[in-house]
């Protein structure tokens, strides 16, 4: 079993020397044509990728947490999974909580096949090599 710690550790790390490297994670959902972006679990990792996507002006057309309630006041465009099916176009959903992320994609898979499912680490992973390609 993947300790949840160390992982986080390696994602971040990752993510910083993109950070440093004057790069964003935008290049992952305009190399793959993804225009309308939902991002799932507003947690620590998911708040960092909105607040990342939103500053290079990537649509997140929508927020999906199961505390959505909860959130309503900080996210006007956040929901629950069961409200997806009203949500039209969505080209790619990112899942923050890698840990259940089989479990969640098989969720979204059962309301909506059409929909691609990414984990925040396959983002961050495609931006890292990437980058390392570019510069190595």
């Amino acid at each position: 079993m993947v300790n949840i710690i160390d992982f986080g550790f390696r994602l971040f790390d990752k993510w910083l020397y993109i950070m440093r490297s004057g790069n964003t994670l935008k290049s992952f959902f305009d190399d793959n044509d993804y225009k309308k972006i939902a991002i799932y679990g507003m947690g620590r990792i998911g708040k960092q990728l909105y607040a990342e996507l939103k500053a290079v002006d990537v649509d997140i057309s929508i927020l999906i947490d199961r505390n959505a309630k909860c959130l309503k006041d900080l996210y006007n465009n956040i929901i629950t999974l069961n409200e997806l099916p009203t949500f039209k176009n969505i080209d790619v959903i990112v899942i923050t909580p890698v840990q259940f992320y089989s479990e969640i994609e098989r969720q979204i898979y059962e309301i909506n096949q059409d929909i691609d499912v990414v984990s925040v680490e396959d983002v961050v992973e495609y931006v890292y090599r990437k980058q390392v390609g570019e510069n190595g």
